[in-house]
């Protein structure tokens, strides 16, 4: 074991040299492509020279004497440690930073450090935390995070992707070091979209042109998810929602490697992810901030930690981000169960139906004071009128959801039960008939819901729309007249003293009708 360790201290040795000599003659190696290769193998040695021998909890590995023949590579490593020298580690510290240290009193022009060189030696002293007991990282972990709170026209791709990285696989061994700053590390879902990270001042959506950050956002999603899946951290304030947005990333295998997992390892963990936090996702991509909804969502799992994921520099706001939004909650809904979906429905309907009737509060002064379709340049500056176009888009998602066919309790072919005959298949005909009663069971339930507690909603709410004459009477009757093409005898019953309304249902529904006929 001695000697083992003694011949990697002397690759360790000449790794030093190599590194040492690179400050010392920096500017012969900047000219030099060969010479930097060098040194960029010497910092990638280091880190993998550190890591031999090492396991999650620094024990012994143990091999069966019946396998030994198939993992005696694995004994000879195993329970060895080289440490590299603390000047060694130094040297490694010193190319984080962008610009080489002077090495005479009269240099005046600082050097730059090269990026690929950078980027490995962020790996490497991430390899050098693992090892450690601690000291390193906490003496480390600044450097690290300012390399992520750089502005995205001044930061390094490659860089802020292997910063990511050594932080997601720091999380396992330091869990509460590294979970204090998943708000920043968050941001990163949609690294490139942001002018800034942080900062006094909300970040401006700008576009990913180049896509040059499209690498980052990719690490991002797959750091955080593994993180989710192996509980090492929790979907903490609107954390859920950034993923959301990712799933619409203009990059094409951003958003499908975001889905991929959203809807995949992340949703069969959770089967309830999505309708859990449905309702609150269309006050948060609306950025509807003023609602206390919004704020629940905000700082749900803080535990107290003061700081949580924010949505800063997201704006799906205009016609090409209310089709990301329909296209996030179709994506949602598709992977609800009809019992989801009649609690979704019915959560919409008491929060944001429910909350329009209200005397107060930015949604009843929505419908009661609609925002023109042609806005001056001063009102598009008011938060007033910011406020009042947010509820109002929240009311107009509400009522897209409701009247999309994803959101539906799915109609299936009824079975005659009679008729049933349950001979050698009997397990698959008791099925049959269990998914066929369950089915006429939630449909009984939807309608109830819909007729006895949406329907008055409605009523109440359309004459408030008509005198104000607010565009989203449009929507509230189509999604009226869809509930009465659906359950018109139930409707009828309870609307019996509305013969008005009545009247305008079964004009509306002929007009549809004799449409879909054309």
């Amino acid at each position: 074991m001695e000697a083992r360790s003694k011949c990697f201290e002397v690759l360790l040795s000449k790794c030093e040299k190599v590194i040492e000599d690179f400050f010392t003659n920096s500017q012969t190696y900047l000219n030099d492509n060969e010479l930097l290769k060098k040194v960029e193998k010497a910092v990638c040695k280091v880190g993998l020279i550190s890591l031999i021998g090492f396991n999650a909890d620094e024990s012994i590995i143990a091999c069966d004497d019946k396998k030994l023949t198939d993992c005696v590579f694995i004994d000879i490593l195993a329970g060895l440690n080289v440490r590299p020298s603390a000047r060694l580690i130094r040297l490694i510290r010193a190319l984080l930073v962008p610009f080489l240290p002077s090495v005479h009193d009269t240099d005046t022009n600082s050097l730059s450090t090269p990026n690929n060189i950078r980027a490995v030696a962020f790996v490497t002293i991430g390899q050098l935390c693992l090892r450690d007991d601690g000291d390193l990282l906490k003496e480390t972990i600044n450097i690290l995070l300012r390399e992520l709170k750089q502005n995205s026209d001044k930061s390094c791709s490659s860089i802020q992707s292997n910063v990511l990285l050594v932080l997601g696989d720091l999380c396992v061994k330091y869990t509460n070091l590294i979970d204090k700053e998943l708000p920043i590390i968050a941001t990163f879902i949609q690294a490139g979209h942001q002018s800034s990270v942080t900062g006094s001042s909300p970040a401006q959506f700008v576009a990913d042109s180049d896509n040059k950050f499209f690498i980052v956002r990719k690490h991002a999603i797959l750091m955080l998810s593994s993180l989710i899946l192996q509980d090492y951290i929790k979907w903490r304030g609107l954390l859920f929602q950034r993923f959301l947005v990712a799933t619409v990333d203009e990059n094409k295998d951003v958003s499908q490697l975001a889905q991929a997992t959203l809807c995949g390892p992340l949703h069969d963990k959770n089967p309830n992810l999505f309708s859990n936090n449905f309702v609150e996702s269309i006050f948060v991509l609306n950025d509807f901030k003023d609602h206390q909804i919004y704020a629940a969502a905000a700082y749900s799992n803080a535990n107290g930690i003061g700081h949580t994921v924010n949505f800063d520099g997201i704006n799906l706001s205009g016609a090409n981000g209310k089709l990301k939004r329909l296209q996030i909650y179709n994506m949602m809904l598709k992977y609800m169960n009809d019992e989801s979906k009649i609690a979704v429905t019915a959560k919409l309907a008491k929060e944001v139906l429910g909350g329009a009737l209200e005397c107060n509060g930015d949604l009843s002064d929505a419908c009661r004071h609609p925002i023109e379709l042609t806005a001056s340049s001063d009102k598009n500056s008011s938060l007033l009128y910011q406020r009042r176009e947010n509820a109002c888009n929240v009311l107009l998602d509400t009522f897209a959801i409701l009247t999309s066919p994803s959101a539906r309790v799915r109609k299936k072919a009824s079975i005659n039960f009679d008729n049933l005959n349950v001979s050698d298949s009997g397990c698959a005909s008791a099925s049959t008939q269990f998914a066929s009663a369950k089915n006429k069971l939630l449909t009984k339930i939807s309608c109830k819901h819909l007729v006895e507690t949406v329907i008055p909603i409605l009523v109440n709410l359309k004459p408030i729309l008509e005198s104000s004459h607010s565009p989203l009477l449009k929507d509230l009757m189509l999604y009226m007249v869809q509930i009465f093409r659906s359950f018109k005898s139930e409707v009828i019953d309870v609307l019996g003293n509305n013969p008005i309304i009545i009247r305008e249902l079964e004009y509306d529904a002929r007009q549809i009708e004799k449409k879909l006929k054309e």
